[in-house]
Order: structure tokens, then sequence, then C-alpha cells
């Protein structure tokens, strides 16, 4: 069995991960997702013999060592290709061709042996490709909660239509990865590896990339050759275009033009080429809401709809909806899998998650438990019509109508259906209801002093907001929809989490070493917001201490920010 000895491949190897755990992290938020990824490396030596090392950064505390066994087959076969291929007149000179297919086979080991590893542990690895940096072959690796992936889950396999489409990133998450991870491997290519990979590229730059593998992928399942275009580009560029001064709008239908799947209106006799952008803008203003653009990847074909129900493992529909100038979203079988505002990629997703509204509301206005359902409504509404708005929930909100009456228009109280919404929604201001639906005043500006929530990156109507809901009590929450369709939640939606699981958690970073206080520190660096003076003291001190050992022993210490007490937060967030 391979040893697996204390991680020491290059001296900045701690340091690499880290960085390589941040892009991962950055281009998930550029999309949308707020997860902390776990990353490390494997390495595996080089050098011939029957004994060969895995060495691991970080040593993983709960992770069986026995997962890289398969290891040792790898490179036996690793030796064996570069014994034949050393008199081999295939092979290139200075034995590149055997390097690389070396590389090839560590990569391909190591992802079977995590992806055995995923199932059982409810988490999913990423293999990046294999590099040699001294004496090892190394792989960067991450890992996401499975659970993320249930929310925005990959495509499954394309029976009798995966010829292109098997090459490429099934989810905008999964091309996310691939593309930190070939950041990380190009970075392990240099001389000095970690010496600038932490400021190669921004978040949302690495995010665009994803975007771009991620539609290739798309355009190469519906294309009978594969694709070389741009096609995120492609779809971008139409988006921003308007037609007599209408903004786009339609649906374009994404289809293999040599499968059966669409009933044409109207066939083209001669195919327009997407590039040939002015004219699609012209085409697509044909459309209506049951009759929609046909193309593929390259041409657009005519106007039709896809065939019920279609023929199983030959229709691959895809349709880009433009909901708006600048903005669409990429679906199939009903599911987002991409969203682009002003050239910027996201994942698809609700926006408020209703089970966290509803705990959300549970936690502030238990009394009125009986109209959370009508406050939902109220808030899917606001949403759907799509302009600039606010409801402010307060429950003092009849001696706010009071207080605010030369800032709006009070009126007698009546409850607030949606029906109304429409109507009050249309003027400037917010609407102050009650816990129970009750609107009081239409219309009001809102006081309240600056503080650390505002910011000038949002509108006035985000901070307005922010000013009025900075005091814990009364209990107030706002809806605030934004004029690009953007919602927010204010104070921010939060899940409620035990005190014990806190507690416990504190006190096994208390009791932890400098090989284990990881899994503990993370938990409570992602949960700074539910832990008190007291608690972020405890923290801090036992971080101090495990630094402090650290440094005795000349390793490589990330700083984490000290913990402070986050002065938005009260026991209602904390379940007994």
């Amino acid at each position: 069995m391979p040893d697996l000895v204390k991680p020491s491949i290059w001296a900045a190897q701690e340091v690499f991960r880290n960085a390589l755990e941040r892009r991962a992290e950055d281009v998930l938020f550029a999309l949308g997702i707020e997860h902390r990824v776990e990353a490390f490396l494997v390495g595996i030596s080089r050098g011939p013999g029957a004994r060969r090392s895995i060495l691991v950064e970080p040593e993983m505390s709960g992770r069986p060592n026995e997962m890289f066994t398969d290891a040792r087959l790898t490179l036996e076969a690793v030796a064996a290709t570069q014994a034949l291929n050393k008199n081999s007149k295939v092979d290139d000179d200075n034995g590149r061709g055997s390097e690389l297919l070396a590389c090839q086979l560590v990569q391909h080991t190591i992802q079977s042996a995590l992806t055995a590893h995923d199932g059982t542990n409810q988490v999913r690895s990423f293999a990046g490709p294999a590099r040699s940096v001294g004496a090892f072959y190394v792989v960067p690796v991450v890992e996401l909660p499975q659970v993320i992936f249930l929310d925005f889950p990959p495509f499954k396999q394309f029976d009798g239509h995966d010829r292109w489409f098997r090459r490429g990133p099934r989810s905008l998450i999964e091309a996310a990865m691939q593309q930190a991870l070939d950041d990380a491997s190009e970075e392990l290519a240099k001389e000095e590896p970690a010496s600038s990979f932490r400021y190669q590229r921004s978040g949302p730059e690495a995010a665009r990339l994803a975007a771009h593998d991620f539609m290739q992928t798309i355009a190469n399942a519906v294309c009978s050759t594969p694709f070389f275009g741009t096609l995120f580009e492609s779809i971008n560029t139409l988006s921003a275009l308007s037609y007599e001064r209408k903004a786009s709008s339609g649906v374009l239908l994404l289809v293999d033009p040599t499968q059966d799947s669409v009933d044409y209106a109207v066939r083209l006799r001669s195919p327009v080429d997407l590039r040939e952008l002015r004219w699609a803008r012209k085409l697509l203003q044909m459309t209506t809401s049951d009759l929609f653009l046909v193309a593929d990847a390259e041409k657009i074909y005519g106007l039709g709809t896809p065939k019920a129900g279609g023929l199983p493992g030959v229709q691959v529909t895809f349709a880009v909806h433009f909901l708006d100038q600048f903005h669409w979203e990429l679906r199939f079988a009903g599911r987002g899998l991409i969203r682009s505002d002003f050239g910027n990629p996201r994942v698809p997703k609700d926006l408020v998650d209703k089970a966290l509204f509803f705990d959300n509301l549970q936690r502030m206005f238990p009394a009125a438990v009986e109209a959370h359902s009508h406050l939902w409504k109220l808030l899917l509404e606001a949403a759907r019509i799509g302009r600039g708005s606010m409801i402010v929930i307060a429950e003092d909100a009849a001696f706010e109508a009071e207080r605010l009456l030369g800032q709006g228009t009070a009126i007698e109280t009546v409850p607030l259906t949606t029906a109304l919404f429409h109507c009050v929604s249309g003027i400037d201001g917010s609407i102050l209801i009650d816990p129970w639906g009750n609107c009081f005043a239409v219309g009001v500006i809102l006081d309240g002093n600056a503080n650390s929530l505002c910011t000038p990156s949002r509108g006035s109507r985000y901070n307005s907001g922010v000013r009025y809901i900075s005091s814990p009590t009364p209990k107030r929450l706002a809806i605030v929809v934004s004029d690009d369709g953007s919602m927010d939640i204010i104070p921010p939606l939060r899940l409620r989490i035990s005190r014990s699981a806190v507690e416990r958690q504190l006190q096994t970073l208390e009791r932890a070493t400098i090989d284990d206080y990881h899994e503990s520190r993370n938990w409570l660096d992602e949960r700074r917001f539910y832990l008190d003076l007291a608690q972020c003291d405890r923290a801090n001190a036992a971080l101090a201490r495990i630094e402090s050992q650290v440094q005795q022993q000349g390793q490589v210490y990330i700083e984490f920010d000290p913990f402070v007490p986050d002065e938005n937060m009260d026991p209602s967030y904390l379940l007994p």
C-alpha cells in the first residue's frame, strides 16, 4: 500500500491551496451561490520503485487513507508507459508524450477514487488536470456539498444523442469548478506555483469563461457536428439589441435541425446565420407567446413550437427566454440552466427561498402565522410585475403611518390584496402593512440612519429600506424589488440554528490541535453572525493558541478575521 505521509510537496503548497479555495468561492459567488468550498492537493511521487508516496495537503481528517490505494496501479501504469515509450518512435522529444499521458492517468485515477468516496459522504469532488511539481504529480481538487447539486442538478446522459454533449460540463456550477481547476493547473505548471495565482483572474471574469464553456456544451448538444463558435456571446449580443426601440423579448428554441422535434409554422427557404444579429433580432420580433424562433447554435430555420412529447432519446430542445434588454435565461424541460443579466451569468433560482421566508416570518411575527401565506403571495406578485417597489411589514405599522403622515399617503386600513398592490405600487415610495397584511399607508418616504449595511453599489430604494429596518425593535421586514427585477429581503433571510450546535463547535475548536482544527474553524467562520461577544472571545482565544503552535513549528498559517459580534443578531435566531 502507498505511504500516506505528512504533506511536503513544495514550500508554498498551503498558500496555493487556500488561493484555490478562494478562487472557487469567488466564481461561485459571482454565479449567485454563497458557499464554502474545500480544496486540497493530492501529490503522487514520480520516481521509480515499489514504494511510492501519496502526499495530501492538508492532511484530511475523517477521510479514509484507503481511498487513494489505487494510485499504486496508476503509478505502475505510468512507469510501464514511460518504459514503453522510452524506445518508441511515437513518443515526442524529451518524453513529453509520456508525461502528458502520465498526468491524464493520475487525474483519472484520483477522480475515480473521489467519485467513489463522494457517494457515501454527501459531497461532490472535482479533480483538476495533474501537473509535475518537483518530484510529484500534483492534482488540485475542490469539494462541494452535494446539496448544491440538488438545487442545480447537472444534466443526465442523452441516450442516442450525445456525440458531442458528453465532452463538456453538464451544469454551470461544474463549468465554474473546471475553470477554477484549469487555472490552478496552469499555475502549477509554472516554476514557482502560487507566486501569482491569487491575482490572476477575478470571480466575475472566471464566471463568464465558465458560462462560455457551458453554453458550448449546449451548442454541441444541438449540433450534428462539433461547434466552435461563441454561443454565450451571440445570445448576449442578441439580447442587447432593440427593434424599433423595443427591447428583446420572445423565445429562441435551440434544437438539432436533423431531428423531427419541431412543428414549423414558418420555415425559411435559406437559414439565417445567427451571427447576422440585426437580421436575427428582426426575426425574433415575429415570435409570440406560443410561436418561437427555431435555431441551432449557428443558424435560424424558422418559427415553430416543440412537438409534444417528442421522440425518446432524440428530442433535445433548449429554450432561450429573452426577458428584457440585456436579460435572458436558458431553460430545459422548464428548468432554468443559466441566466445572464448585462452579460454577467448566474444560476437561475427563485428570488426568495419560500421555506426560509416562512421561517423568518415565524421568527419575527409568530402571532400572525395565518397571514404568512398571503404575504408570500404579495412577494410573488411584486416579483412578477417587474417594476421597482417596496413593501414594509411592521408590527407598529399603525403608529408609523401616523408618524410618517407628512411623508406618505395614509389610508383607511384595508387588506392589501394583489389587485390593490397593482394599483398602489405604481407610485413612488413604500407600502406600509402590518404582519396580517393590512395596509395603512402608501407612497411612504422612509427615514432612518445610515449604517454598515448601506452601500453605494445599490439604489436609493434599497438603501432607504436598510436605513429604516436597521432598528431591531419593533420588528420590521422590507421586501425590495429593484427596477432590474432583482429582489432583496431586509434584514437578510437567515436560517435559525440551535444553541447546542454552536456550543459543540466552540468546544471542539477549544480542544483542537494544529492537525484537526480546520473543520470546526470553518464551521464557525460560516456562522459568525450567530456568535455573541463571549463566544467570539472564546473562538479568538482558541485560534490564537493554534496559531502560536503553528508558528512554533514553522508552518504556514492563513489568518482569519477576528470574530466580532454582529449588531443585528438577537436570540430569536437561536433554536433551543
